[in-house]
């Protein structure tokens, strides 16, 4: 993956899960607003390239205040790239990370490496925007998704739980982390990649799991 360049980072946690296995996933009752993932593009009638966030596509919750945020292209771009992650309600980022060029395949925003942790209670969104051309924004691909800081009760999940578990709970972005953190240590791993597809199917990602499938 292309190093990242920071631009606008403000201060604002991933304990990596373990094990693997895929669930039915049931949305957070958090009064977090659902946004919509995968389908964000404006004004581009023929998608060259597509971006899938690994999100649930209704409100998901992280308990760790500085997670790391998957994301798959579906085609190498030669364009920008523009990560951000914005409280909701707030036109101003909180952080904004721009790639020049970004190859084909899974990527990670790690909030850990630019210092900002997330807020308990506080709903944010993080998106990806495909700039085609800089002087017609208008042309812009956006995806964006939901995410929320929360702490569970102890009885309930920790972040040593199996992803089917943190799943079930609504905690979609560690189940996601740790088994990618899996398939990151043992990439020849083809079990591995069908859990966490299995996974990206149960909250949604039909397009992410099928691109998993096939690498």
């Amino acid at each position: 993956m292309k190093k990242m360049k920071k631009l606008l980072p403000w201060a604002l946690a991933l304990g990596m899960a373990n094990v693997v296995f895929a669930a039915d996933f049931h949305p957070p009752m958090r009064g977090a607003p659902d946004l919509r993932v995968g389908g964000g593009s404006r004004a581009v009638t023929m998608q060259i390239a597509k971006i899938n966030l690994y999100a649930p596509k209704s409100a998901g919750l992280t308990m760790t205040e500085s997670p790391i945020l998957y994301w798959h292209l579906s085609k190498a771009l030669l364009v920008p790239v523009e990560i951000q992650l914005i409280t909701t309600g707030s036109d101003k980022p909180v952080l904004t990370v721009s790639m020049s060029t970004v190859a084909a395949g899974v990527h990670k925003f790690n909030l850990a490496e630019y210092g900002v942790k997330l807020q308990t209670g506080v709903d944010y969104r993080w998106q990806t925007t495909i700039i085609w051309d800089a002087t017609q924004r208008a042309k812009d691909t956006v995806n964006s998704a939901a995410i929320q800081y929360a702490l569970p009760a102890s009885n309930v999940v920790s972040s040593g739980s199996r992803p089917r578990e943190l799943v079930e709970q609504g905690f979609a972005y560690d189940g996601i982390a740790s088994i990618s953190a899996q398939i990151e240590a043992n990439p020849s791993n083809t079990a591995l990649r069908e859990e966490r597809a299995a996974l990206l199917e149960q909250i949604g990602q039909t397009d992410a799991a099928k691109a998993d499938r096939t690498k």
